[in-house]
């Protein structure tokens, strides 16, 4: 139900917070700062927009979907992910096929030249109507 996600996504959203904050601190001056801005609903089936600004993007950089509790591993994003653009500024448009199938509450992560390591996040959760979709 809409309820129990909204709950699942308040935990989270503190915990990716926190994660945010202690990467910040951890950060060496040489790996570029990155943002998301992504919507935090989305209809089963719609594509999903996600906007970056980074201070440098490389080709191999590149912006994969989690489940909240599955680690930045190779092969657990399940083939959600795409390269950004070189652009400093860019936007990438998820497809529906390039999506979860489940409803559930997800994590857009970017990486760096194909690593794993997380240098920015944001969750966004999917419903499955909009019957279930919050106003």
């Amino acid at each position: 139900t809409w309820a129990a996600y909204s709950d699942i996504y308040q935990i989270y959203q503190k915990i990716a917070e926190n994660r945010q904050k202690k990467r910040s601190r951890q950060r060496s001056e040489t790996i570029a700062k990155v943002e998301l801005d992504v919507a935090h609903e989305l209809l089963l089936g719609e594509p999903l927009t996600v906007r970056f600004s980074a201070a440098h993007t490389d080709p191999t950089d590149w912006v994969g979907i989690y489940p909240c509790d599955v680690a930045s591993l190779p092969g657990l994003s399940g083939g959600r992910w795409v390269y950004v653009s070189q652009a400093v500024d860019s936007t990438i448009v998820f497809p529906p096929s390039l999506l979860p199938e489940r409803e559930g509450v997800y994590e857009v992560r970017y990486h760096k030249q194909d690593g794993y390591d997380t240098v920015a996040s944001n969750i966004v959760i999917l419903v499955r109507s909009a019957l279930t979709k919050s106003t």
